[in-house]
Order: C-alpha cells, then structure tokens, then sequence
C-alpha cells in the first residue's frame, strides 16, 4: 500500500518500488536529481522535504556544516563518519588535509551497501575539480543505479560541477541562480526547456526538468 506524507499545503507519496512522488514529480529511488540555486532561493527547503518523504535510508553530506532536519522519528543523527546501522544521517567531517578522504570513503560505503540515497548538499566542496570527478563519487554518479543508489547533487555554483553529473542526471529542480554563467551551464546541458524558463522564475519558484520525458515546467514551492 501507498504511504503519503503531508507537507504543508504538499503531499508527497511513497511505494514499491520505493519512490519519492512531488506533485508534479515523480523520481524513482535509483534515479540522479540536480537540486540547483542561489543562497536562500528554496533549494535546501525542497531538498528537506524530499529527504523527510524518503523511506528508505539515506545519507546526507554536509560539508558546510549547515543541513539539518527533523523528522517524524525525531532529528536525525549528525555524525562524524558514514554509520550503516542508521537508517538516516547527516555527515559532517572536520574540514582538514583529510577531509575529502573521509567523504570519499563514506560514498564508497553506501554504494558497497546499496538500496540507498546519497545527498551532498554542495557537491563543488565535495568534488574541487570543475572537469573530473573524484573516482569514489564518479563511480556512485555512473552506477550507482545498479546498486539501487540514488545520487542527489546540491549547488549554488553550477557552473563549477564536471559535465558528468549532468549528463547521468535525470531529474533537475532549478530555483533562481545569481549568475549568468550558471544559468548556461545548466541551458547548456538541458536546452531550451529550462533556459526560457529560468528568465521567469520568481523568488522560491523553481524550474523542473524531467531529462526521460524531455518536460519542464515551472513550480512554486509550497510554504
């Protein structure tokens, strides 16, 4: 049976195979999302409420040490490296010469352990490099699907994120974006489906892009 979840003026639905459904979205559980957009645009409110709809577990990268979320079950646990017995986490690691390592590893735990949902809520402080990714998040973006990982990439900065994760994307939320530069990479990658619609975009709307079908349309964000 169906589970659905009421978020305010939203309601979000959950079944087998588990998937995470928005209104005028659906995105299976083994399927990539690019959540993009300006500081304060919505981006990490709509990531939250996805998260809190996920039955299944998740992990969340949070490398500017600022995500938090409660959930029905309580708040869920900020930790300082990946726990596979936890059904939800935050991970946050001490910024050093050795951090990106820690990342690394977590990501390579998860994609071991499968059936799960991955979320780094800034993938640029993840993954430096604007041309390739890091083999341990390259390899959960490009098979993660056959693990039954989902990959989900948080931005402010599109602009700066390999081309990889664009075009093994299937889903893109796209809320306002500060710089022009930005708004072409992503026109760039998702064609005119998003770049005309990006131009009409007010605060706390967001553009979503289904890649399968080749849709967009334009959404508020419920409050």
């Amino acid at each position: 049976m169906p589970n659905s979840i009421s978020s305010g003026a939203r309601r979000w639905r959950s079944s087998r195979p588990r998937r995470i459904a928005h209104p005028t979205m659906a995105i299976a559980a083994d399927q990539r999302l690019c959540l993009f957009g300006r500081t304060g645009s919505g981006k990490t409110t709509l990531a939250k409420r996805l998260l809190s709809s996920f039955r299944g577990r998740w992990l969340c990268l949070d490398p500017k040490w600022d995500f938090q979320l409660t959930t029905r079950e309580g708040p869920v646990p900020i930790v300082e490296a990946y726990n596979p017995k936890l059904s939800q986490q935050i991970l946050r690691v001490v910024p050093d010469e050795g951090e990106l390592a820690r990342y690394d590893e977590a990501i390579e735990q998860i994609w071991r352990d499968g059936e799960s949902l991955l979320y780094i809520d800034e993938i640029t402080l993840i993954n430096p490099s604007r041309v390739a990714l890091r083999p341990s998040l390259g390899k959960a973006v490009r098979t993660g699907r056959s693990r039954g990982l989902a990959v989900w990439s948080g931005s402010q900065r599109p602009k700066d994120i390999p081309s990889a994760v664009f075009t093994e994307t299937e889903h893109f939320c796209v809320f306002q974006l500060q710089f022009k530069a930005d708004r072409e990479k992503v026109a760039s990658f998702t064609g005119d489906n998003i770049a005309s619609a990006l131009k009409a975009i007010r605060r706390h709307d967001f553009v979503y892009y289904n890649v399968l079908d080749d849709s967009a349309f334009i959404a508020r964000q419920g409050r």
